[in-house]
Protein backbone atom coordinates (compact mmCIF):
# COMPACT_ATOMS: atom_id res chain seq x y z
CA UNK A 1 0.00 0.00 0.00
CA UNK A 2 1.38 3.28 -0.61
CA UNK A 3 2.48 5.38 2.40
CA UNK A 4 -0.07 7.88 1.12
CA UNK A 5 -3.44 7.47 -0.18
CA UNK A 6 -4.62 9.54 -3.21
CA UNK A 7 -7.69 11.15 -0.50
CA UNK A 8 -4.45 12.10 1.71
CA UNK A 9 -2.86 13.94 -1.22
CA UNK A 10 -5.77 15.90 -2.76
CA UNK A 11 -8.21 16.14 -0.27
CA UNK A 12 -9.60 17.16 3.27
CA UNK A 13 -9.45 13.26 5.29
CA UNK A 14 -10.60 13.14 8.82
CA UNK A 15 -10.37 9.51 9.88
CA UNK A 16 -8.83 6.71 8.40
CA UNK A 17 -10.93 3.68 8.79
CA UNK A 18 -8.28 0.81 10.44
CA UNK A 19 -10.29 -1.96 11.81
CA UNK A 20 -12.58 0.49 13.05
CA UNK A 21 -10.65 2.62 15.02
CA UNK A 22 -10.01 6.66 14.17
CA UNK A 23 -6.56 8.09 13.31
CA UNK A 24 -4.75 10.72 15.80
CA UNK A 25 -6.32 13.98 15.82
CA UNK A 26 -2.62 15.11 14.91
CA UNK A 27 -2.60 13.45 11.27
CA UNK A 28 -6.07 15.51 10.80
CA UNK A 29 -4.57 18.78 11.47
CA UNK A 30 -1.50 18.32 9.17
CA UNK A 31 -4.20 17.40 6.51
CA UNK A 32 -6.39 20.69 6.81
CA UNK A 33 -3.03 22.49 6.30
CA UNK A 34 -2.39 20.80 3.06
CA UNK A 35 -5.69 21.37 1.99
CA UNK A 36 -6.21 25.41 2.95
CA UNK A 37 -3.80 25.43 -0.07
CA UNK A 38 -5.31 23.22 -2.41
CA UNK A 39 -9.60 23.30 -2.62
CA UNK A 40 -11.07 26.02 -4.51
CA UNK A 41 -14.00 27.99 -3.28
CA UNK A 42 -17.05 27.77 -5.61
CA UNK A 43 -17.76 30.66 -7.69
CA UNK A 44 -19.50 33.51 -5.95
CA UNK A 45 -23.27 33.21 -6.88
CA UNK A 46 -25.50 36.37 -6.99
CA UNK A 47 -27.87 36.22 -3.76
CA UNK A 48 -29.54 38.81 -1.54
CA UNK A 49 -28.63 39.24 1.91
CA UNK A 50 -30.81 38.68 4.49
CA UNK A 51 -32.34 41.33 6.40
CA UNK A 52 -29.94 43.51 9.11
CA UNK A 53 -32.28 42.95 11.83
CA UNK A 54 -31.35 38.97 11.51
CA UNK A 55 -28.10 39.06 9.52
CA UNK A 56 -26.24 41.42 10.87
CA UNK A 57 -26.95 41.81 14.80
CA UNK A 58 -25.64 41.14 17.64
CA UNK A 59 -25.44 37.48 19.17
CA UNK A 60 -26.40 38.88 22.85
CA UNK A 61 -29.52 40.61 21.42
CA UNK A 62 -30.79 36.96 20.86
CA UNK A 63 -32.57 35.45 23.38
CA UNK A 64 -34.19 31.73 22.07
CA UNK A 65 -37.75 30.70 21.66
CA UNK A 66 -37.82 29.50 24.57
CA UNK A 67 -37.93 33.28 26.20
CA UNK A 68 -40.60 33.74 24.16
CA UNK A 69 -42.64 31.13 25.80
CA UNK A 70 -43.40 32.61 28.79
CA UNK A 71 -45.73 34.73 26.96
CA UNK A 72 -46.69 33.41 23.95
CA UNK A 73 -46.50 29.47 25.51
CA UNK A 74 -49.02 28.25 22.38
CA UNK A 75 -47.33 30.00 20.00
CA UNK A 76 -43.81 28.60 20.64
CA UNK A 77 -45.10 25.23 21.67
CA UNK A 78 -46.83 24.85 18.22
CA UNK A 79 -43.62 26.02 16.30
CA UNK A 80 -41.68 23.59 17.84
CA UNK A 81 -43.55 20.70 15.86
CA UNK A 82 -43.01 21.86 12.83
CA UNK A 83 -40.25 21.56 9.62
CA UNK A 84 -39.29 25.16 10.76
CA UNK A 85 -37.86 23.62 14.56
CA UNK A 86 -35.67 21.34 12.96
CA UNK A 87 -33.73 22.24 10.38
CA UNK A 88 -29.79 21.96 11.48
CA UNK A 89 -28.52 19.26 13.62
CA UNK A 90 -24.80 18.32 14.30
CA UNK A 91 -23.95 14.82 13.41
CA UNK A 92 -22.26 14.00 16.10
CA UNK A 93 -25.59 14.39 18.51
CA UNK A 94 -26.30 10.53 17.34
CA UNK A 95 -29.62 12.04 15.31
CA UNK A 96 -28.20 10.18 12.22
CA UNK A 97 -26.22 7.53 13.38
CA UNK A 98 -29.76 4.60 13.22
CA UNK A 99 -30.94 6.33 9.69
CA UNK A 100 -26.79 5.88 7.98
CA UNK A 101 -24.84 4.22 9.93
CA UNK A 102 -23.86 1.01 7.75
CA UNK A 103 -25.81 1.95 4.52
CA UNK A 104 -24.45 1.93 1.12
CA UNK A 105 -25.57 3.64 -1.93
CA UNK A 106 -24.20 3.38 -5.49
CA UNK A 107 -23.56 6.34 -7.15
CA UNK A 108 -25.95 6.07 -10.25
CA UNK A 109 -23.46 8.23 -12.95
CA UNK A 110 -20.13 7.24 -11.74
CA UNK A 111 -20.49 3.73 -10.79
CA UNK A 112 -18.71 4.14 -6.85
CA UNK A 113 -20.46 2.93 -3.84
CA UNK A 114 -21.14 5.49 -0.59
CA UNK A 115 -20.53 3.68 1.95
CA UNK A 116 -21.20 5.45 5.67
CA UNK A 117 -20.31 5.13 9.06
CA UNK A 118 -21.37 6.33 12.83
CA UNK A 119 -18.91 7.52 15.35
CA UNK A 120 -18.57 9.13 18.34
CA UNK A 121 -17.17 12.22 16.28
CA UNK A 122 -20.30 12.35 14.08
CA UNK A 123 -20.72 10.99 10.73
CA UNK A 124 -18.21 9.73 7.33
CA UNK A 125 -18.15 8.50 4.34
CA UNK A 126 -16.03 6.14 2.38
CA UNK A 127 -15.46 5.30 -1.37
CA UNK A 128 -13.54 2.46 -0.94
CA UNK A 129 -13.21 1.80 -4.91
CA UNK A 130 -11.32 5.46 -5.00
CA UNK A 131 -9.87 5.91 -1.14
CA UNK A 132 -9.58 2.25 0.41
CA UNK A 133 -8.12 3.69 3.73
CA UNK A 134 -9.99 6.83 4.34
CA UNK A 135 -13.35 8.94 5.17
CA UNK A 136 -14.57 12.09 4.93
CA UNK A 137 -16.70 13.66 7.60
CA UNK A 138 -20.17 14.77 7.82
CA UNK A 139 -20.38 17.90 9.84
CA UNK A 140 -24.00 19.13 9.76
CA UNK A 141 -27.50 18.05 8.61
CA UNK A 142 -29.83 20.41 7.17
CA UNK A 143 -33.21 20.36 6.51
CA UNK A 144 -36.59 18.88 8.34
CA UNK A 145 -36.68 15.68 6.34
CA UNK A 146 -40.33 16.17 5.12
CA UNK A 147 -38.34 16.34 1.87
CA UNK A 148 -34.78 15.96 2.09
CA UNK A 149 -32.03 16.39 4.38
CA UNK A 150 -28.67 17.08 3.40
CA UNK A 151 -24.87 17.06 5.11
CA UNK A 152 -22.46 19.76 4.75
CA UNK A 153 -18.80 19.53 5.78
CA UNK A 154 -16.58 22.75 6.46
CA UNK A 155 -12.99 22.87 5.29
CA UNK A 156 -10.62 25.26 4.74
CA UNK A 157 -10.24 27.04 1.37
CA UNK A 158 -7.14 29.04 -0.43
CA UNK A 159 -7.51 32.31 1.54
CA UNK A 160 -8.30 30.79 4.67
CA UNK A 161 -12.14 31.11 4.89
CA UNK A 162 -14.09 28.11 5.22
CA UNK A 163 -15.50 26.72 2.43
CA UNK A 164 -18.84 24.04 2.39
CA UNK A 165 -18.32 20.87 0.94
CA UNK A 166 -22.13 19.88 0.11
CA UNK A 167 -22.24 16.29 0.02
CA UNK A 168 -23.33 14.46 -2.96
CA UNK A 169 -25.55 12.18 -1.73
CA UNK A 170 -28.77 13.06 0.54
CA UNK A 171 -31.82 11.61 2.58
CA UNK A 172 -34.76 11.88 1.05
CA UNK A 173 -38.58 11.82 2.25
CA UNK A 174 -40.19 10.52 5.44
CA UNK A 175 -38.15 7.28 4.96
CA UNK A 176 -34.82 8.52 4.31
CA UNK A 177 -34.18 7.10 1.06
CA UNK A 178 -30.48 8.10 -0.07
CA UNK A 179 -29.98 9.62 -3.69
CA UNK A 180 -28.70 12.29 -5.14
CA UNK A 181 -28.38 16.18 -3.96
CA UNK A 182 -30.07 18.53 -6.26
CA UNK A 183 -28.12 20.24 -8.20
CA UNK A 184 -25.41 17.34 -8.15
CA UNK A 185 -26.53 15.62 -11.25
CA UNK A 186 -24.08 15.54 -14.09
CA UNK A 187 -21.78 17.68 -11.86
CA UNK A 188 -17.84 16.94 -13.22
CA UNK A 189 -15.12 16.06 -10.63
CA UNK A 190 -12.25 18.80 -11.21
CA UNK A 191 -10.74 18.35 -7.34
CA UNK A 192 -10.38 15.42 -5.51
CA UNK A 193 -12.79 16.62 -2.91
CA UNK A 194 -15.46 16.75 -5.61
CA UNK A 195 -16.10 13.10 -5.40
CA UNK A 196 -18.06 13.09 -1.96
CA UNK A 197 -19.64 16.83 -2.88
CA UNK A 198 -20.12 20.43 -4.57
CA UNK A 199 -17.49 23.17 -3.07
CA UNK A 200 -19.72 25.61 -1.99
CA UNK A 201 -17.74 29.10 -1.38
CA UNK A 202 -18.05 30.90 1.95
CA UNK A 203 -20.47 33.76 0.27
CA UNK A 204 -22.62 30.53 0.01
CA UNK A 205 -22.17 28.69 2.86
CA UNK A 206 -23.23 31.51 4.97
CA UNK A 207 -26.51 31.49 2.78
CA UNK A 208 -26.99 27.91 3.64
CA UNK A 209 -26.17 28.68 7.52
CA UNK A 210 -28.32 31.51 7.79
CA UNK A 211 -31.85 30.01 7.05
CA UNK A 212 -31.33 26.45 8.87
CA UNK A 213 -30.28 28.44 11.87
CA UNK A 214 -31.53 31.76 13.66
CA UNK A 215 -27.94 32.82 14.34
CA UNK A 216 -24.42 31.75 14.74
CA UNK A 217 -20.85 32.88 14.12
CA UNK A 218 -18.18 31.02 11.44
CA UNK A 219 -14.86 31.21 13.51
CA UNK A 220 -12.48 29.35 10.94
CA UNK A 221 -14.29 25.80 11.30
CA UNK A 222 -16.04 26.08 13.57
CA UNK A 223 -19.74 27.42 14.71
CA UNK A 224 -19.73 29.59 17.95
CA UNK A 225 -22.80 31.69 19.02
CA UNK A 226 -25.10 29.15 17.47
CA UNK A 227 -29.02 28.84 17.82
CA UNK A 228 -29.64 26.00 15.34
CA UNK A 229 -32.97 25.91 13.15
CA UNK A 230 -35.12 28.80 12.09
CA UNK A 231 -37.06 30.18 15.42
CA UNK A 232 -38.51 32.62 16.54
CA UNK A 233 -36.28 35.59 15.97
CA UNK A 234 -35.60 34.30 12.14
CA UNK A 235 -38.53 36.44 11.43
CA UNK A 236 -38.99 38.40 14.39
CA UNK A 237 -35.30 39.78 14.86
CA UNK A 238 -33.70 39.78 17.76
CA UNK A 239 -35.55 39.96 20.85
CA UNK A 240 -33.94 40.94 23.91
CA UNK A 241 -35.05 44.84 23.61
CA UNK A 242 -38.97 43.44 23.20
CA UNK A 243 -37.82 41.10 26.62
CA UNK A 244 -36.48 43.50 28.45
CA UNK A 245 -39.15 46.58 27.35
CA UNK A 246 -42.08 43.55 28.43
CA UNK A 247 -40.07 43.05 31.81
CA UNK A 248 -39.84 46.74 32.62
CA UNK A 249 -43.34 48.02 30.85
CA UNK A 250 -41.61 50.32 28.31
CA UNK A 251 -43.43 48.78 25.85
CA UNK A 252 -42.48 51.15 22.36
CA UNK A 253 -45.11 51.51 19.06
CA UNK A 254 -42.67 48.74 17.30
CA UNK A 255 -42.43 46.50 19.92
CA UNK A 256 -38.91 46.53 18.87
CA UNK A 257 -39.59 43.57 16.38
CA UNK A 258 -40.47 42.87 12.92
CA UNK A 259 -42.80 41.07 11.09
CA UNK A 260 -45.75 42.70 13.04
CA UNK A 261 -47.69 44.51 10.10
CA UNK A 262 -45.75 43.54 7.06
CA UNK A 263 -47.98 43.68 4.20
CA UNK A 264 -48.79 40.76 1.94
CA UNK A 265 -45.86 41.18 -0.24
CA UNK A 266 -43.13 41.81 2.78
CA UNK A 267 -44.21 38.85 3.64
CA UNK A 268 -43.12 36.97 0.39
CA UNK A 269 -40.17 38.41 0.30
CA UNK A 270 -39.51 37.58 3.36
CA UNK A 271 -39.98 34.11 3.06
CA UNK A 272 -38.22 34.05 -0.39
CA UNK A 273 -34.83 34.87 1.50
CA UNK A 274 -34.70 31.28 2.18
CA UNK A 275 -37.19 30.12 0.05
CA UNK A 276 -36.46 31.92 -3.00
CA UNK A 277 -37.35 34.69 -4.99
CA UNK A 278 -37.57 35.25 -8.84
CA UNK A 279 -34.41 37.50 -8.59
CA UNK A 280 -32.57 34.69 -6.94
CA UNK A 281 -33.29 32.12 -9.79
CA UNK A 282 -30.39 30.80 -11.98
CA UNK A 283 -32.81 28.82 -13.92
CA UNK A 284 -35.43 30.23 -16.52
CA UNK A 285 -38.68 31.53 -15.04
CA UNK A 286 -41.04 29.72 -17.03
CA UNK A 287 -44.48 27.65 -16.46
CA UNK A 288 -42.76 24.39 -17.40
CA UNK A 289 -39.49 24.55 -15.42
CA UNK A 290 -39.90 22.04 -12.85
CA UNK A 291 -36.87 23.04 -10.53
CA UNK A 292 -40.11 26.15 -9.23
CA UNK A 293 -42.01 23.98 -7.76
CA UNK A 294 -39.20 23.81 -5.11
CA UNK A 295 -39.80 27.68 -4.57
CA UNK A 296 -42.98 28.31 -3.31
CA UNK A 297 -42.46 32.24 -3.05
CA UNK A 298 -41.92 32.78 -6.99
CA UNK A 299 -44.74 30.57 -8.18
CA UNK A 300 -46.65 32.69 -5.91
CA UNK A 301 -45.97 35.93 -7.21
CA UNK A 302 -46.24 34.69 -10.62
CA UNK A 303 -50.43 34.13 -10.02
CA UNK A 304 -53.48 36.28 -10.73
CA UNK A 305 -54.55 35.36 -7.41
CA UNK A 306 -51.85 37.14 -6.21
CA UNK A 307 -51.75 40.38 -8.46
CA UNK A 308 -55.57 40.16 -8.13
CA UNK A 309 -55.83 40.02 -4.71
CA UNK A 310 -54.95 43.43 -3.76
CA UNK A 311 -52.62 42.84 -1.40
CA UNK A 312 -55.18 39.94 0.65
CA UNK A 313 -52.95 37.07 -0.73
CA UNK A 314 -49.54 36.00 0.94
CA UNK A 315 -48.10 33.36 2.56
CA UNK A 316 -49.59 33.33 5.71
CA UNK A 317 -53.16 32.75 3.91
CA UNK A 318 -52.54 29.16 3.83
CA UNK A 319 -49.87 28.77 6.15
CA UNK A 320 -49.67 29.88 9.88
CA UNK A 321 -45.86 30.08 10.46
CA UNK A 322 -46.31 28.78 14.06
CA UNK A 323 -47.64 25.26 13.24
CA UNK A 324 -46.96 22.57 11.38
CA UNK A 325 -47.87 22.51 7.49
CA UNK A 326 -51.23 21.19 7.10
CA UNK A 327 -51.29 17.99 5.04
CA UNK A 328 -55.14 18.17 4.76
CA UNK A 329 -56.15 19.45 1.46
CA UNK A 330 -59.40 20.48 2.18
CA UNK A 331 -57.93 23.16 5.02
CA UNK A 332 -55.86 24.72 1.88
CA UNK A 333 -59.74 24.73 -0.43
CA UNK A 334 -61.47 26.53 2.13
CA UNK A 335 -59.32 29.02 1.52
CA UNK A 336 -59.24 28.85 -2.18
CA UNK A 337 -63.15 29.16 -1.83
CA UNK A 338 -63.00 32.49 0.22
CA UNK A 339 -62.68 33.73 -2.82
CA UNK A 340 -63.77 31.24 -5.66
CA UNK A 341 -67.26 30.98 -4.82
CA UNK A 342 -70.68 31.39 -6.78
CA UNK A 343 -70.76 34.70 -4.89
CA UNK A 344 -70.70 37.53 -4.99
CA UNK A 345 -70.88 37.42 -8.59
CA UNK A 346 -67.88 39.22 -9.74
CA UNK A 347 -65.66 36.10 -8.20
CA UNK A 348 -64.65 33.54 -10.67
CA UNK A 349 -65.94 29.86 -9.76
CA UNK A 350 -63.98 27.20 -11.37
CA UNK A 351 -66.26 25.62 -14.03
CA UNK A 352 -65.06 22.41 -13.66
CA UNK A 353 -65.64 22.11 -9.72
CA UNK A 354 -66.83 24.72 -7.58
CA UNK A 355 -66.71 23.12 -4.07
CA UNK A 356 -63.87 21.02 -4.30
CA UNK A 357 -60.57 19.13 -5.68
CA UNK A 358 -58.81 23.12 -6.11
CA UNK A 359 -55.39 22.02 -5.16
CA UNK A 360 -55.45 18.68 -7.21
CA UNK A 361 -56.48 20.49 -10.27
CA UNK A 362 -54.55 23.78 -9.83
CA UNK A 363 -51.75 23.04 -7.54
CA UNK A 364 -50.75 19.46 -7.62
CA UNK A 365 -47.81 17.46 -6.37
CA UNK A 366 -44.99 17.31 -8.84
CA UNK A 367 -41.70 15.19 -8.14
CA UNK A 368 -39.11 17.78 -8.21
CA UNK A 369 -36.48 15.26 -7.52
CA UNK A 370 -36.87 11.57 -7.31
CA UNK A 371 -38.25 10.73 -4.07
CA UNK A 372 -39.03 14.45 -3.61
CA UNK A 373 -42.71 15.45 -4.49
CA UNK A 374 -43.86 19.31 -3.37
CA UNK A 375 -47.45 21.63 -4.56
CA UNK A 376 -46.52 23.89 -7.03
CA UNK A 377 -47.01 27.01 -5.79
CA UNK A 378 -47.84 28.61 -9.61
CA UNK A 379 -51.68 28.65 -9.40
CA UNK A 380 -53.08 28.29 -12.96
CA UNK A 381 -55.36 26.40 -15.29
CA UNK A 382 -52.94 23.50 -16.63
CA UNK A 383 -53.07 21.88 -20.08
CA UNK A 384 -53.17 18.40 -20.80
CA UNK A 385 -49.51 18.03 -19.86
CA UNK A 386 -50.41 18.98 -16.63
CA UNK A 387 -47.88 21.91 -16.80
CA UNK A 388 -47.91 23.96 -19.37
CA UNK A 389 -50.82 26.38 -18.78
CA UNK A 390 -52.52 29.70 -19.29
CA UNK A 391 -53.84 31.65 -16.74
CA UNK A 392 -57.75 33.13 -16.49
Amino acid sequence: MNSKSPLQRNVFPTRKLVVGCLLPVLLLGSVVVWLSLHVQPAVRMPVSRLPASTREARHEDYVGSQACASCHASQVNQHARSGHARTFYRTDDGRFDSQVDGRQFKDPERGVTFHYHAGPGGLSVTLPERFPDDAFPLHFGLGSGHHAISFMTLVPGTDGRAVGIEHRVSLFGEDHEPGLTPSHRGQAVTQEVEHFGRVRSPELLDRCLGCHTTTYRREGLKLTELQPHVGCESCHGPARRHVEQMQHGTIGDTLGLTAISWTATEQIRRCGECHRRPDMLESPLEPDNLKLVRYAPVGILQTACYRKSEGRLSCTTCHDPHRPVSRDAQHYETRCLSCHSAEPAQQVSCKVSSQKGCIACHMPQVEVHPGMSMSDHWIRVRGADGLMSKER
